[in-house]
């Protein structure tokens, strides 16, 4: 586990002296930022694209891989997450196997990972913030749903710009490789200058959509697992709910003290109260703890948006203080997951290919 404490210890080092402002942090390498988040991007990518038997479903993934030798590419479109199984079918067809399609997932979850981190204030403590779980578990775990969030987190950065075209489209794409990210789609219409009767209309497509998602899981559930079994996503999900709960809360309690623009401010308050539903049904009713745990990775975001844009929370405290306190808890998240997680085991040693399995088809 030694790649993780190590890239957790960069991305530390890269949030106390390049997202201070401090007069008296080096303006050389604040100004060269940009620098270091192109070469956390290609970490993260190799990371993520070189892994080898990492993440709870890697021989589900092998399974969806090998399927390619009896599809055209015609075929391929009539398959579930259309978008994941046009990687595999590339990879497949130029004979680079899952290292092909890990580094092509990769790329995508990076740059956006990236891009989505380049907005917020501290920019490298957001990619702190998403490191324990969003990149290590999901990223290396999930690979559909990790693309998905990938162009969630793209489709974000055009609200900053204001696009809401933008974003709808990049929602879209990312339901090619897992349709549950459809359901964020409606937030574009809720969350921008609209009249009562429009949001209303748009609140209830949303809610239809979760509805349709909810019914429809448990026949996905059903017909692939045999495949990818849900089991991986349903334990531990009050602790992963939680991890968004507690910046829902911390937001909503103090919402007048964060800076954001009117658009991702009303993303963040939306966000905010999705995850205290989602804490709440959670408790409420426990079995639903696989769909509750399927549309909180939708969440995370949240975590980052919170937790990287602190600086008008705590006043009285300097910017270093607050990063030492939330590195402290992120810290805790990563090493209690990597000791005690039920799972870790299947991301426990990191292994890469070598040169010779990079030579053939796996």
């Amino acid at each position: 586990m030694a790649i993780y404490f190590t890239l957790f210890g960069l991305l530390f080092l890269a949030t106390v002296f390049l997202d201070s402002d401090d007069e008296y942090n080096n303006q050389v390498l604040i100004a060269n930022k940009y620098y270091f988040l192109f070469v956390f991007f290609l970490l993260l990518a190799l990371v993520v694209g070189v892994r080898f038997q990492i993440g709870a479903d890697w021989f589900s993934y092998e399974y969806y891989y090998d399927l390619m030798e009896r599809y055209s590419f015609l075929d391929i479109f009539t398959l579930k997450d259309p978008g994941y199984q046009l990687i595999n079918f590339a990879s497949h067809s130029l004979g680079l196997g899952m290292v092909g399609v890990n580094l092509t997932c990769g790329i995508i979850f990076s740059y956006a990972l990236v891009k989505f981190s380049a907005k917020q204030s501290d920019m490298f403590l957001s990619l702190l913030v998403a490191f324990p779980y969003l990149f290590i578990v999901v990223g290396m775990g999930y690979a559909r749903q990790a693309v998905a969030i990938a162009f969630l987190m793209l489709a974000i950065t055009k609200l900053y710009e204001e696009k809401i075209i933008g974003y709808v489209v990049l929602l879209v794409i990312g339901a090619f490789f897992h349709k549950t990210a459809i359901v964020m789609v409606p937030i574009a219409f809720l969350i921008t200058e609209r009249n009562r009767n429009q949001k209303i209309f748009f609140g209830g497509l949303f809610s239809v959509i979760v509805i349709y998602q909810f019914f429809s899981s448990s026949i996905d559930t059903l017909m692939y697992s045999y495949v990818e079994s849900d089991r991986y996503n349903s334990q531990g999900a009050f602790i992963r709910v939680v991890m968004s709960f507690l910046p829902g809360v911390l937001f909503l309690m103090f919402r007048d003290r964060f800076k954001f623009s009117p658009i991702i401010y009303q993303l963040v308050l939306l966000l905010s109260c999705a995850s205290v539903l989602l804490f709440v049904m959670l408790l409420a009713v426990s079995s639903l703890s696989t769909i509750v745990d399927r549309f909180a990775l939708y969440i995370i975001p949240l975590q980052m948006l919170v937790l990287s844009n602190l600086q008008g929370l705590f006043t009285r405290w300097n910017k270093f203080t607050v990063h030492l306190l939330v590195c402290g808890y992120l810290f805790a998240v990563l090493f209690v997951w990597l000791n005690f997680a039920s799972h870790a085991n299947a991301w426990v040693p990191y292994k890469t290919y070598n040169v010779l399995q990079l030579g053939y088809d796996q």
